[in-house]
């Protein structure tokens, strides 16, 4: 597991990283409120974070949110995913 203070999550994500894993890509989650959920892209890791962007792309802050609920843009199988 890579470094998980605030600042290390914010600066990792306003660059497209993961910060568990430095993969480059997220899934979109649900958003309301100001923030928005993002998952890592990466099948292997899939972490959640709960972002609030400040302007178009700076994250100004960030927090990891744990995989309790599917999200409507979960898959259901793995099936024709590459791992």
């Amino acid at each position: 597991m890579m470094e998980t203070s605030e600042r290390f999550l914010t600066a990792s994500l306003t660059r497209g990283h993961c910060p568990e894993c430095d993969y480059r890509g997220f899934v979109l989650g649900p958003d309301g409120g100001g923030s928005h959920n993002v998952e890592c892209g990466n099948i292997a890791c899939r972490s959640r974070f709960n972002l609030v962007i400040r302007g178009s792309t700076e994250v100004a802050c960030a927090q990891r949110i744990e995989r309790i609920i599917m999200w409507k843009s979960e898959p259901t199988t793995t099936e024709g995913v590459r791992q």
